[in-house]
C-alpha cells in the first residue's frame, strides 16, 4: 500500500498527477485551496476507480494550521499495514511578478509561506514520521530552473525555489544512503498551465523575459501536464530512476 499526497491537486500538473497515479494499491491524499474544484476531481476519480481518495481543502497560506493538517493526514495511515508514503510538493505560486522595489510586505509573506514555509513543515513532519516508524518516504519536489538563475521580476519565486532546494539537499545529506527517505527535485520544463498564462498576462514592466514565454506559447512549445505526469509516474513513483537530487525532465522527452 502507498499513500500518495499531492499538493495543488485542483488543477494543472497536480490534477493530472492525481488522474495518472491512481491505482488499486494507492490511497490518494489530495490537497488544494479550492474546495469546489477539489471535490470535482475527487468525484471524477471516484466514478472511474474504487480506490480510497481523501481530499483536504487547505490554503498553504495558513502556515499556522499546517501542523494540524499533517496530523490529520497521518491519522489516516494504518500502522498495522505495510505501507510507504510519497509526497509530491506541487503547489506553488509565482506571484507577485514585480521588481524588487515594488514588492509589498503582503506579497513577500504570501509567496514565501506557500512556496517555502508550509512545504518545509510538511516535509519535516513526514520525515520524522517515516524515520520513527521505519516507513519508506519519497519526497518529489516540483521545482524550476529558476532555482539557480536570477530572472527579473521573479525575485520571490527564484528565492523560494532556491530555498526549498537547499532545504531538501540538507535533508538528503542527513538521511544517508541506508535511509528509507528518498528525495528528488524535478524541473518539468515549461508546461501549459495557469501559471504560464499568468506569466504571459503579467504587466510588470521590469519582466524582461515575458516575450520569451509568449513565443513559447505561440509556437506550441509548452509541454502538456499529462505528458509530464506520465514521466513522473513511470520514473519516480512506480520506479526510482534517479541519478541526481535535481533532475530536468528534458532527457526523458528527448529519448522518446
Amino acid at each position: 500500500m502507498e499513500y500518495v499526497i499531492i499538493t495543488g491537486a485542483r488543477k494543472g500538473l497536480g490534477r493530472s498527477l492525481a488522474r495518472t497515479v491512481i491505482d488499486k494499491d494507492r490511497v490518494l491524499i489530495l490537497i488544494a485551496r479550492d474546495q469546489f474544484k477539489l471535490n470535482e476531481i475527487k468525484a471524477e476519480l471516484n466514478k472511474k476507480h474504487h480506490q480510497k481518495i481523501l481530499a483536504y481543502p487547505f490554503d498553504l497560506n495558513n502556515y499556522e494550521n499546517v501542523d494540524d493538517l499533517m496530523n490529520n493526514i497521518i491519522l489516516q495511515f494504518n500502522l498495522k499495514d505495510d505501507f510507504k508514503i510519497t509526497l509530491i510538493n506541487n503547489a506553488g505560486t509565482i506571484h507577485p511578478i514585480k521588481t524588487v522595489d515594488l514588492l509589498e510586505e503582503t506579497d513577500i509573506k504570501s509567496n514565501l509561506t506557500v512556496n517555502v514555509l508550509s512545504p518545509v513543515l510538511m516535509i519535516s513532519k513526514l520525515t520524522r514520521f517515516a524515520n520513527q516508524n521505519s516507513r519508506q518516504l519519497k519526497i518529489i519536489n516540483i521545482s524550476s530552473g529558476a532555482y539557480n538563475q536570477p530572472i527579473d521580476s521573479w525575485a520571490l519565486y527564484c528565492t523560494s525555489k532556491a530555498a526549498i532546494q537547499m532545504y531538501l539537499e540538507v535533508s538528503l545529506s542527513e538521511n544517508n544512503k541506508d535511509s528509507a527517505v528518498k528525495i528528488l527535485s524535478i524541473d518539468p520544463g515549461v508546461m501549459d498551465t495557469g501559471m504560464q498564462e499568468s506569466i504571459r498576462n503579467s504587466e510588470s514592466k521590469g519582466f524582461s523575459k515575458k516575450n520569451d514565454f509568449v513565443n513559447l506559447y505561440r509556437e506550441h512549445k509548452l509541454r502538456s501536464v499529462d505528458s509530464v505526469a506520465k514521466v513522473i509516474k513511470e520514473n519516480f513513483i512506480d520506479d526510482w530512476n534517479v541519478n541526481s537530487n535535481f533532475m530536468k525532465l528534458d532527457t526523458f522527452f528527448e529519448s522518446k
